[in-house]
């Protein structure tokens, strides 16, 4: 086996301790066996230190940098989630306590309404009223602002809150009027009770009660009745009445020169705006001139 250098894969298995016998006796005569024979005995020879698993353990701890140990709850991650966990219960307990629904009525719009319980609300143009469905079995409360008339169901308490006043029946059918400068109530029937200024009024059916701005409430009776195509009127500033004209007709009304203090008691149609402008204007003495939708008073 002279060339046994040559021959990679025999001495591959020599080393490994794969050859045949036979395979192994004739090689044991070649110069490759014996060169390589004095190699392996070296190294079996040799003698490697023992290791302390401690100590280098150690040692290569202090040599890698220092690491804050954070704890899986104090992790940016983790507060983000949490935060957003809150902010999300939050949100849900606010809207279910206070997911309100709201029932609005446009310029030029009239619209009726129903409430969860089969009570009614008509809202005259401009006009808004707030409520709270989820609430409603317990307690019948809606806020309004505008005018709107009210025909309620019998059952539970039914309030409605109309700037700093409050009205209160059971199954009755009432008008209110909530403006800047004037609110009035009136029963068309059943019974209301309206607090107003800490005072309480209880009023059958056919009375009223209204009350301008820094004046005292004044009690009235009514011969009329509710109508959808009629508004009515009972010593209402004229800047009120017609601040209606303009939101039933979409008009713009300069009263410069006129005094809007001045009070007024009738009605109006909301059909045609030539014959409201003439019922409210000729009945007050009032001279105007209309142009387009712009109305000036003289």
């Amino acid at each position: 086996m002279a060339n046994l250098e040559y021959n990679d894969d025999l001495l591959i298995r020599w080393l490994d301790g794969s050859l045949t016998k036979e395979e192994l006796e004739n090689i044991k005569n070649s110069e490759d066996y014996r060169d390589y024979g004095k190699i392996i005995s070296e190294v079996d020879s040799w003698e490697l230190p023992s290791l302390d698993v401690k100590s280098s353990y150690s040692g290569l701890k202090n040599k890698l940098p220092s690491k804050k140990t954070i704890t899986w709850y104090q992790t940016t991650a983790f507060r983000l989630a949490a935060s957003i966990a809150l902010i999300a219960l939050a949100l849900s307990y606010i809207f279910l306590k206070d997911s309100n629904q709201e029932f609005s009525a446009g310029i030029s719009e009239t619209k009726e309404f129903f409430f969860p319980d089969s009570s009614s609300i008509t809202l005259r143009p401009g006009s808004t009223v707030l409520f709270n469905p989820n609430e409603w079995t317990a307690t019948r409360e809606v806020r309004l602002t505008g005018r709107a008339f009210f025909d309620v169901r019998k059952g539970q308490p039914f309030s409605v809150e109309f700037g700093e006043s409050k009205v209160e029946v059971l199954g009755t059918s009432f008008e209110i009027t909530s403006e800047k400068n004037f609110n009035e109530v009136i029963c068309y029937s059943g019974k209301v009770r309206a607090t107003i200024n800490q005072q309480v009024f209880d009023l059958p059916e056919g009375k009223g009660v209204t009350y301008p701005d820094l004046k005292e409430p004044q009690l009235f009776t009514t011969a009329g009745f509710w109508a959808r195509d009629r508004v009515n009127f009972q010593q209402a500033p004229l800047s009120v009445v017609l601040e209606s004209l303009e939101k039933h007709f979409g008009l713009s009304i300069e009263s410069d020169k006129v005094d809007v203090n001045r009070s007024f008691t009738g009605a109006f149609t909301i059909d045609n705006a030539d014959e409201a402008l003439e019922m409210v204007l000729e009945t007050m003495d009032i001279d105007y001139e209309k142009n387009g939708e712009t109305v000036t008073l003289q």
